[in-house]
């Protein structure tokens, strides 16, 4: 489901895009647009440890 910025108060849109401009969340989004995807094949496709992994899991979480 795609989300228009319209659709966004500010504030919420601000905090999205804070959390996607770090490059390894927008690599994260953009391999996670493909669908679901196990934490083992996320952790190996990006070379994240998986205590990394889910700290940018749990940003992108936060943000919306």
């Amino acid at each position: 489901m795609a989300l228009a910025a319209e659709q966004l108060p500010l504030d919420q849109l601000q905090g999205l895009l804070k959390a996607l401009s770090d490059p390894r969340r927008l690599e994260l989004a953009m391999a996670l647009a493909e669908g679901e995807r196990c934490v083992c094949e996320l952790t190996e496709e990006l070379g994240l440890a998986q205590s990394k992994l889910s700290f940018h899991l749990k940003v992108m979480r936060q943000a919306g």
